[in-house]
């Protein structure tokens, strides 16, 4: 439980600060975001000097590898910091915002910070935003990954809790009324006091409520809307999300100038020979079906890719996936799949140099950004035709129907990407 838990900070400082250079805190939470606050970091260097400090955010689902992280930027941050935040963060519930509002407010003071970059304008972001602001810390949103296109397809109502108030009076119903909790509540009071904490922690949970206590406060209301207000903006693609946020300056990411790692990429693109001819597909997690599920599926909609192309495909397994897993899968058919070699960094780097015939995925940002560094590639999204298989089997959810019912519209955003020979797709 989250409720009066001191959140774990840990501290390792590469170099003081010795001439008070202006603090500039990069908020990361995975490894991509980790590969960018690198590429930004560099960037920013060359423009003005900075002491740099990277904020991995943890939680007690995923305790990270503290010196595997610290390897992997010791040489471009001055300190690393390890902030748990609570389970359960993107949640509307008003205890947990008050934790997490506490934590960001003592990270921001007690650094001294004065330019703060994030990757995610949502939830608890959107309060560290609004704290950054409050404490007049000049804000950056580096934009990463398909999900700050989702709110110009789903709008800004996205972020509200789902289930109505009846809907949330059906499941008490159903769990504690007709199961004679509510009678034992109303007849023994106290005496049964399983029954008052069962129904207790369903009611904690309803963000409809939660929603309704945060509404005028100023502090934690801001996670019921996307955050939109920066002092700068660093977009990569041009065009797409400049008119949606508001920000004083607005700069475009370079993307080929941003890659780190290229000496173990080009080692890897040699290593397997791979060039201008080359198919590959970046692999995602669909959230709602495990793998061995659905990866029979997926291959079966790439060998009809391979069959018109006549080129094997080069599978990178998504850094969750298990490779063994995959291996098995594809072990009959090696003339048409291949496995890529552990790689660190992200698929954009091996786009950058081998500049391939084609790269297909589901929704990956892959075949946002892909484009940046391989101006001639195809850019291919077989989520339309994995939903029209999905559809028709024991898999299907609302969960699955819901993520497919954003991955289609956001991929169809882009013309580059080519998603499906019709103009209009319905998720029923």
């Amino acid at each position: 439980m989250f409720l009066n838990k001191k959140m774990l900070y840990q501290t390792h400082i590469i170099r003081e600060n010795t001439d008070n250079a202006p603090v500039h805190m990069y908020i990361s939470s995975v490894d991509n975001t980790i590969n960018r606050s690198i590429s930004l970091k560099q960037v920013n260097e060359k423009n003005a000097h900075q002491y740099h400090i990277l904020v991995y955010l943890w939680t007690d689902a995923k305790i990270p590898d503290q010196e595997k992280i610290n390897n992997h930027v010791k040489d471009d941050f001055d300190m690393i910091i390890f902030q748990q935040i609570p389970t359960g963060n993107q949640r509307i519930n008003y205890f947990l915002l008050k934790e997490i509002y506490s934590v960001y407010q003592k990270l921001l003071k007690k650094n001294h910070v004065q330019f703060l970059t994030a990757f995610s304008f949502e939830r608890h972001y959107a309060i560290l935003y609004n704290i950054a602001k409050e404490m007049g810390i000049y804000t950056i949103l580096s934009e990463e990954g398909t999900a700050s296109y989702r709110y110009l397809i789903k709008g800004e109502d996205a972020l509200l809790p789902q289930l109505t108030y009846k809907q949330h009076i059906d499941i008490i119903y159903k769990k504690y009324w007709k199961n004679g909790l509510i009678d034992k509540i109303i007849c023994y009071a106290i005496k049964d006091c399983k029954a008052i904490f069962l129904m207790y922690g369903y009611i904690f949970k309803i963000e409809n409520l939660h929603a309704y206590f945060i509404k005028n406060n100023s502090k934690y209301n801001v996670i019921l809307k996307p955050y939109k207000n920066f002092s700068e903006l660093r977009l990569d693609v041009p065009d797409m999300l400049e008119h949606y946020f508001t920000a004083d300056n607005i700069r475009y990411n370079q993307i080929p100038d941003m890659m780190i790692g290229d000496n173990e990429v080009k080692d890897i693109i040699i290593q397997e020979n791979l060039g201008k001819n080359s198919i590959f597909y970046a692999s995602q997690l669909v959230w709602g079906i495990d793998n061995d599920d659905i990866y029979p599926y997926i291959l079966d909609i790439l060998s009809k890719i391979y069959d018109e192309y006549q080129e094997k495909i080069i599978i990178k397994p998504h850094p969750k996936e298990d490779r063994g897993k995959i291996i098995a899968l594809i072990k009959n058919d090696a003339d048409k799949f291949a496995i890529l070699p552990e790689c660190p960094y992200p698929m954009e780097r091996i786009i950058r140099f081998t500049q391939p015939r084609a790269v297909i995925s589901i929704g990956s940002s892959t075949l946002v950004y892909g484009k940046l560094s391989s101006e001639n590639t195809e850019f291919i999204s077989i989520a339309k035709d994995l939903y029209d298989v999905l559809r028709h089997t024991k898999y299907i959810t609302n969960r699955i129907r819901k993520f497919f019912g954003e991955i289609i519209p956001m991929m169809s955003l882009f013309k580059h990407i080519q998603v499906s020979k019709t103009n209009k797709t319905t998720i029923d």
